[in-house]
């Protein structure tokens, strides 16, 4: 709902700091956090509320990178990583089957495929 509304102004300017405060939690614990994944999905999300589909697909690259590079912290949150995972093909239209980066896509996919339930 955040992102279909003026509330947008708002809350774009701390999305920086929320992921400055996430990378710390990741780094004073050596290990991916949740909230660290989660910032990077909220800042696609609202690139792309503002139109900034180019800089979406960098923040979903991005986001792939961080899910790569830290297989073992994914699979200790397996559950939350799949959910985002998935909420992301439907949410996210740079990630949409039809219209979406295609390349990108199927990275995101292979991605999905990677993270076992449960």
């Amino acid at each position: 709902a955040l992102l279909d509304t003026h509330a947008i102004d708002e809350a774009e300017p701390l999305i920086p700091r929320y992921r400055e405060l996430a990378k710390a939690e990741s780094r004073d614990k050596g290990v991916l956090c949740h909230q660290e994944v989660d910032s990077h999905f909220v800042t696609a999300r609202i690139h792309e509320a503002r139109g900034r589909f180019h800089e979406s697909a960098t923040e979903v690259r991005t986001l792939l990178n961080l899910l790569r590079s830290n297989a073992a912290a994914v699979q200790g949150m397996r559950a939350h990583c799949r959910e985002l995972l998935i909420e992301a093909s439907f949410k996210l239209k740079v990630l949409n089957l039809e219209s979406g980066d295609q390349e990108l896509v199927k990275s995101w996919m292979d991605q999905i495929a990677k993270v076992p339930m449960g």
